[in-house]
């Protein structure tokens, strides 16, 4: 999604200060899914630092964007409007972004979070 939002941003559709950031985040974000899944340790407790680090940074930036895609809802109280987004996420194809892409995000992470968390509960204390 990050790379289709700089394609937005040049094509003049999308604020570039919202489309670089959050494509900054998409590609980071990706990224390090790639590494992690590339390393996959999980009994390592470097690994389990690391899927931590992605997921609260993958976390914390599906919720910038979802704040930001809120705020700029015209009809959202003591907002600061931006059409620009408003309307082109109001679109079609571009409508399962902020309706299914951010929310799915928000709940993986989540469920990671939930299951590192279970996980690290359930372990035998160390000898």
């Amino acid at each position: 999604m990050g790379i289709g939002y700089i394609y937005a941003a040049f094509a003049g559709d999308l604020p570039p200060e919202f489309a670089f950031r959050t494509a900054f985040n998409d590609v980071l974000i990706a990224l390090g899914a790639l590494a992690l899944w590339a390393f996959y340790r999980p009994e390592s407790p470097f690994y389990r630092g690391l899927l931590l680090i992605w997921n609260t940074y993958g976390f914390m930036a599906a919720m910038a964007t979802d704040v930001t895609l809120t705020r700029a809802h015209p009809g959202f109280p003591a907002s600061h409007p931006s059409l620009d987004i408003y309307g082109y996420f109001s679109g079609f194809p571009e409508a399962w972004v902020p309706l299914f892409w951010v929310g799915l995000s928000l709940c993986i992470h989540a469920v990671i979070f939930f299951k590192l968390f279970s996980d690290w509960r359930s372990a035998p204390a160390p000898v």
